[in-house]
């Protein structure tokens, strides 16, 4: 052995043993400390001093460390928070795993396919090996379900089963409505399979008439709102978690495409205002986002 391998062989050891002399230095402190936690009479004084002491020292530049922190953590969340919004996907994605699991589905229909929850339903749909029919109502409205991956896409302003039986189906075994509960529910019924299965997330204006044709032919109502399982405290509460983690991963690896099509600018009234009037005039495609303040 050469003296400068001689040489590394002992700057090696003796690294080693001051490693080992520094544990064996806070194991010995630390059963020193342990034991005389319990040598009566216990000195409080000297330990509120100790406390008050380290207390005082601290405060401050955690204080300090804790602004800039904070200010980063906003800045890198905000964006996160705005895709995150954007997706829409919670109630998309609540009212297919509740569909999907109550029977096989073969075909299921989306209405209102371009809006920001629709956009989503029809990508999940479609990744769990449904036929996907989708409604809109105008050219752009139509391209975009078909980007979003639809098969096939019919107008909602004109009589659903004509346009249906013209694609080659007299009914669907699913119907996922996004739109007003109170305006396709007859026509839902009309072409709602037997023992099929419907999915509502928008509050009805009137009673709904539940008898036939939903009696008839046994179909289920799936109503769904996203905060329902942290509001009443479930038992399954900690599948909203699941289920947002597995579409994260999903946006994440690319499968899934953002809804998001335009910010109309900070949180305001002004904003608020616009935002409804788009919504509410049934002609909005994909997501809006109001992100900031």
């Amino acid at each position: 052995m050469t003296s400068a391998t001689q040489r590394g062989v002992a700057r090696i050891q003796k690294a080693g043993d001051g490693a080992l002399s520094q544990t064996g230095n806070i194991v010995q402190l630390f059963v020193d400390v342990a034991r005389q936690l319990f040598v009566r009479p216990f000195q409080w004084r000297e330990f509120i001093q100790q406390a008050w002491f380290i207390a005082s020292v601290t405060i401050l530049p955690t204080a300090l460390i804790a602004i800039p922190f904070g200010a980063i953590v906003s800045l890198q969340t905000g964006s996160l928070i705005k895709q995150l919004g954007a997706e829409s996907f919670t109630g998309a994605a609540s009212v297919l795993a509740v569909v999907q699991q109550a029977s096989p589905i073969v075909t299921t229909l989306v209405i209102a396919g371009a809006g920001g929850v629709g956009s989503m339903a029809i990508q999940l749909a479609r990744r769990s090996g449904f036929t996907v029919i989708a409604t809109a109502s105008r050219p752009e409205t139509l391209d975009w379900c078909r980007t979003m991956g639809a098969h096939h896409v019919v107008d909602h302003r004109q009589p659903l089963a004509p346009q249906l039986s013209a694609l080659g189906y007299d009914t669907v075994e699913a119907v996922a409505n996004f739109a007003s509960t109170d305006a396709y529910w007859d026509a839902i019924g009309e072409i709602i399979a037997p023992l099929g299965h419907v999915g509502l997330i928008v509050e009805p204006a009137a009673a709904l008439k539940i008898g036939d044709p939903y009696k008839a032919k046994s179909v289920g109502i799936h109503w769904e709102m996203m905060f329902a399982r942290p509001r009443f405290r479930t038992p399954d509460m900690i599948e909203q978690h699941r289920l947002l983690g597995r579409v994260a991963s999903l946006i994440d690896a690319g499968q899934l495409r953002s809804t998001h099509t335009e910010t109309l600018g900070p949180i305001n009234a002004a904003n608020l205002r616009e935002a409804h009037r788009r919504l509410e005039s049934g002609t909005t495609v994909g997501k809006l986002v109001l992100a900031g303040w």
